[in-house]
């Protein structure tokens, strides 16, 4: 709480000594027979020659019968905030407000970082910058600072009424990285002193600190969140990244709120948590694929259904090797798959075990690949019977290529 000045005690014992030597009166006290009766109600006050004036230092103010300093000393009698949820928002003139939470409970504390371009100190949202907060006039007042920090305690989820308002009057904030509607927001708040304010609630939102009031401080806040669109109707969701419907509950701009705002056409339905419109997962577990023509195995990854995602899931006996990349069974990768003495080579495009691909897969110089095929074969002796003249034989049989009889 700010710490009030000591005429609190030191001037109620001033005015008692006053009254004691017979110096000071009011009401009945017949050398003061002009003194306002009232004059002893207020603490702040004596009655000096008949009338009652103000006791207070010249730096102090008389607040409710009590002088209070003008600039006390501030002590903290709250420290730090541990965020535990946060969202952003982006507001018409592209201003960003950040707000988080330390609680998911009925009861809950909220802090709300503001950036107002073009107001106050004019903060940017589209590039990083530096701010010091409470640093002239306008950046002492809620309705006209420009990087504006508001901190409310015990905050009730029904009625977001809190029991308690803070604003920041000094501190730096600080953005690292501000992309603006549809990207992030990344920055820290740090030595920041928020004092107890009361806050108009409407427009002007004009704060007025309340006079020994509690102090907030906090070391540092660190925020990192997707910048949303507010909203409060439809309209204000109109070329918004994030969809042209108003979720109102939660005054943001979304995609969808029932599968009938989705292209039920192609099979998409509304995801009630992220208010967009998908097509839903195929699977999330084996189970979910049992009768699916695609493969018996679930893909987690893809959500869909899959014939393997490891070896131990190929069971026909001529399709043993699972292609990962491609979630099937088939019967090679490479070379060392085609364990058939007559077909040891892997056709990787179409992922079989052949003869050959090229000459080099067949035995000896006269034996050549029919890449048609995939077999091998040896070369013709014979093309007619003037090719077989030097042998034995001079007749070319034209079935097998050979000299013959």
């Amino acid at each position: 709480m700010r710490s009030l000045h000591r005429c609190a005690s030191c001037w109620s014992l001033l005015f008692v000594w006053l009254v004691a030597f017979g110096l000071a009166g009011c009401g009945g006290d017949e050398s003061n027979p002009d003194c306002d009766p009232s004059c002893d109600a207020n603490h702040c006050m004596v009655c000096t020659d008949g009338s009652c004036v103000n006791s207070c230092m010249a730096d102090q103010t008389c607040d409710n019968g009590t002088c209070v300093d003008d600039d006390p000393e501030l002590t903290c009698d709250h420290n730090g905030f541990t965020v535990f949820s946060e969202k952003a928002f982006d507001l018409v003139g592209d201003a960003i407000i950040i707000d988080q939470y330390d609680s998911d409970q009925s009861t809950f504390g909220w802090n709300r970082i503001e950036l107002w371009p073009g107001v106050g100190n004019n903060p940017s949202t589209s590039a990083p910058g530096t701010y010091t907060l409470g640093s002239s006039a306008d950046e002492l007042d809620y309705s006209t600072c420009g990087t504006c920090v508001l901190l409310s305690t015990s905050c009730n989820r029904g009625d977001l009424s809190c029991t308690k308002e803070y604003f920041a009057i000094s501190g730096t904030l600080t953005v690292t990285d501000v992309n603006g509607p549809g990207h992030h927001v990344v920055g820290t708040v740090t030595d920041v002193v928020l004092v107890e304010v009361t806050r108009n609630q409407g427009k002007p939102w004009v704060t007025t600190e309340v006079k020994g009031g509690d102090v907030f401080c906090i070391n540092e806040i660190a925020f990192g969140t997707e910048v949303f669109s507010y909203c409060e109707a439809n309209d204000d969701c109109v070329g918004s990244p994030y969809g042209e419907i108003c979720l109102a509950d939660d005054n943001m701009c979304v995609e969808c709120i029932a599968n009938t705002t989705c292209d039920e056409t192609i099979g998409e339905v509304c995801d009630d948590d992220t208010h967009t419109c998908g097509i839903p997962p195929e699977c999330t577990e084996n189970a979910d694929c049992t009768t699916n023509p695609n493969g018996a195995v679930c893909d987690t990854i893809s959500s869909l259904c899959v014939e393997c995602l490891a070896a131990g899931d190929c069971i026909n006996p001529n399709e043993e090797v699972c292609d990962t990349t491609n979630g099937v069974c088939v019967e090679c990768l490479a070379n060392g798959d085609c364990i058939n003495p007559n077909e040891e080579v892997c056709d990787s495009t179409n992922k079989v075990c052949v003869e050959c691909l090229v000459n080099d897969d067949c035995n000896g110089p006269d034996w050549f690949c029919n890449t048609t095929w995939n077999n091998c074969y040896e070369a013709p002796e014979c093309a007619n019977n003037d090719d077989c003249a030097g042998h034995t034989v001079g007749t070319c049989n034209p079935d097998t290529g050979r000299c013959s009889e």
